[in-house]
């Protein structure tokens, strides 16, 4: 389940890291507050998935941890593609699933247990 949540946003990261200096102006700025993110995601993964009694803290921040680095890696992309029309138009394809998924995240988060695990397993891409 983690390796399928972290999956797409390693991949991601790895061609934008292909297609741009990423020690540089905002690119640079992302991937730090992205480190950030997965740093804070990282700490609260043995508690992610909640059960009957236990707090909403963990679930919900590494809800919001993925959300972060989803919504840095798409405001990167937009950022880079300024003179590509074609990158940008594949660019507002990518954000349907994201959109899709932040809410299934936010409830999966909210509701725990089994239904935690199937909203968190949806699209990510």
């Amino acid at each position: 389940m983690l390796l399928l949540l972290l999956w797409w946003p390693f991949t991601n990261y790895a061609w934008l890291a292909n297609q741009v200096r990423a020690d540089v102006g905002l690119v640079r700025a992302g991937n730090s507050a992205v480190m950030a993110a997965m740093f804070v995601a990282a700490l609260v993964l043995p508690e992610a998935w909640r059960h009957s009694n236990q707090s909403l803290a963990a679930p919900m921040t590494l809800a919001v941890a993925y959300i972060v680095v989803r919504a840095v890696y798409l405001a990167l992309v937009w950022h880079m593609s300024a003179g590509n029309a074609r990158l940008r138009a594949s660019l507002r394809l990518r954000v349907i699933p994201v959109l899709v998924g932040v809410p299934a995240l936010l409830f999966g988060a909210e509701l725990g247990g089994v239904t935690q695990t199937l909203l968190w397993t949806g699209p990510r891409q």
